[in-house]
């Protein structure tokens, strides 16, 4: 199945705000997502905060959510990288060094 669109989720975000104050209540979200359609539990809304609450009003802005969605991948995919990267400098910091020529 196909993700839904950013037209899609903007137009979503619409009719969940129909006094066009451009954004969602954390609480009011989270209840949406907790007991309507597939609900989400709680583990999935605690993942999902970082990426939809705005740091300073502690809302979810539709324009917001919808830029963190966008580039969450390349995010992840640069810390899954740097994980790596790290990982693999521990483990070879652990080796032994070879031996060098007499």
């Amino acid at each position: 199945m196909e993700p839904a669109s950013a037209v899609k989720i903007m137009e979503a975000f619409e009719v969940l705000d129909p006094e066009n104050k451009k954004y969602l209540t954390k609480e009011y979200f989270g209840k949406l997502m907790a007991e309507e359609g597939e609900p989400f539990t709680e583990e999935e809304l605690e993942e999902m905060w970082p990426v939809a609450i705005d740091p300073i009003t502690g809302n979810i802005p539709f324009i917001f959510y919808l830029n963190q969605l966008k580039h969450k991948t390349k995010i992840y995919e640069v810390a899954d990288a740097v994980k790596e990267e790290l990982a693999q400098a521990e483990k070879e910091k652990g080796k032994k060094p070879p031996p060098t020529a007499p």
